[in-house]
């Protein structure tokens, strides 16, 4: 799941909408839960889990302003891995969601397949760190 160009990471065209946009990625999170669920079907003792693909923003100051505008793009992205091992869309994506009008369609099942949730999460930059020590 990305909300990077070319194309929105989503398989649609880059000057696709926001809704257009958060509501393929509910799309992607349900295919995981579905996913994550065959998997433990099929293989008992298996494990599954995510890759986050993304770069920390850091604030250009100590100022609290900065602070919280980074914390709040850095959630646009780290989300998706928050609903894989939540089971569900946390409170700061809602509202998110509410502030900018966006209004993603979530059924019932929706919401159970979501609970299928990730074993693990790769941390691919602590992983790349360790190495290099």
């Amino acid at each position: 799941m990305s909300l990077h160009a070319p194309f929105t990471g989503v398989g649609l065209p880059e000057e696709s909408d926001q809704q257009a946009i958060y509501q393929a990625i509910h799309h992607q999170l349900v295919a995981s839960g579905r996913a994550v669920q065959a998997c433990h079907e099929i293989v008992k003792d298996g494990k599954i889990g995510n890759m986050l693909l993304g770069a920390l923003l850091y604030p250009l100051s100590c100022r609290p302003a900065d602070v919280l505008e980074t914390l709040q793009q850095n959630r646009e992205w780290l989300f998706f891995g928050d609903v894989q091992v939540r089971g569900a869309y946390p409170a700061y994506m809602k509202r998110f969601f509410a502030d900018r009008g966006i209004t993603v369609s979530i059924t019932d099942e929706d919401k159970r397949d979501l609970r299928n949730t990730v074993d693990y999460i790769l941390q691919l930059l602590h992983d790349r760190l360790r190495h290099h020590q």
